[in-house]
């Protein structure tokens, strides 16, 4: 009984071998399946990931030019301004100048204080024609002249004055609107490159993938061809 076993397994031994090559074959191209689909999976996933972070960084990209533009409009409001503040202070250096020489003009020494003190009486008229009772000494007549028409000048000193220092406080605005701007840049720099450094590795992730899809596949195509090879000399021999 153990004979006939023997030559039985003898005779049968090569189909044996066949079918147990034909299951390393289908085994192995089943694993080779199954590998290629897990890596192509990985590849797909990381391209939908890059391709998300690419309009990420598209939407980024048209943020910035927008915040861009809109700090070119900044920069020529604060020019303008700038312009319109030199101006002002120009003009308030000349009425200065202009002020303190018709002052000096008018308080000439050489013209007499009773000129002066008509003068005032043009400035300040005795509507109700009191009796004049309060007398001043000429130095006196001069400095409440002097006051007299320095007041308007004063007002419209002080009007200009007012003007730059409005102009002052927009411009001031304006630089801290453009410094918020500038922020709003950098930020937005910054979350571009953090997203182009991720699709870096990504990419790099998906060129590693690629490398041991090929280093495998080269393995699995010997694998293959040995099963094959033993398979074709099995069946020659038979």
């Amino acid at each position: 009984m153990k004979e006939q076993l023997l030559i039985w397994i003898k005779k049968n031994i090569k189909y044996f071998i066949m079918f147990f090559v034909a299951v390393l074959l289908v085994s192995v191209i089943g694993i080779k399946q199954c590998q290629v689909k897990h890596l192509t999976e990985k590849i797909n996933s990381l391209e939908v990931t890059n391709f998300g972070l690419n309009q990420d960084r598209q939407t980024l990209e048209l943020l910035l030019k927008g915040l861009q533009n809109e700090y070119d409009k900044i920069e020529n409001s604060n020019d303008s301004l700038k312009g319109v503040l030199a101006k002002y202070q120009l003009e308030l250096i000349l009425l200065k100048k202009k002020h303190q020489k018709e002052i000096d003009s008018l308080l000439n020494v050489n013209i007499p204080n009773d000129t002066v003190y008509n003068r005032l009486g043009l400035i300040y008229p005795n509507f109700d024609g009191t009796i004049l009772e309060y007398p001043f000494s000429g130095s006196q007549i001069r400095k409440i002249y002097s006051t007299a028409i320095s007041y308007p000048m004063i007002q419209q000193e002080y009007t200009l004055q007012g003007k730059s220092l409005n102009t002052c406080l927009i411009l001031n605005k304006g630089y801290e609107t453009g410094i918020v701007n500038l922020n709003s840049q950098i930020v937005n720099l910054q979350d571009n490159i953090n997203k182009a450094d991720l699709q870096i590795k990504n990419y790099d992730k998906e060129v590693g993938i690629l490398k041991r899809q090929i280093s495998r596949k080269g393995f699995w195509n010997k694998a293959m061809i040995v099963a094959t090879g033993v398979a074709v000399g099995i069946a020659v021999l038979k």
